[in-house]
């Protein structure tokens, strides 16, 4: 399931597997995204680009923050998650 992905990927991220979790959290972001769970997407994109920061691919990670962040906001989310 979804969850379990992205549950097992924020355990990495915590764990300072960056490359485990961001493969993990992009898995389940993908897998929201095709079930039509558009937020659910764009938080995990942000958990995402945590793990590809830490990961050291700054310039994904940039872009897929840049991309949640601009989803959420026309959305109207302008809290940070």
């Amino acid at each position: 399931s979804t969850d379990v992905t992205a549950a097992r990927g924020l355990l990495a991220l915590h764990e300072d597997r960056a490359d485990d979790a961001a493969k993990l959290l992009e898995s389940a972001a993908a897998a929201n995204r095709a079930l039509g769970y558009a937020f659910d997407a764009a938080a995990l994109d942000l958990e995402s680009a945590a793990a590809l920061d830490a990961a050291g691919d700054s310039t994904r990670a940039a872009r897929l923050r840049s991309e949640a962040e601009a989803f959420l906001a026309s959305i109207g989310c302008v809290n940070p998650l």
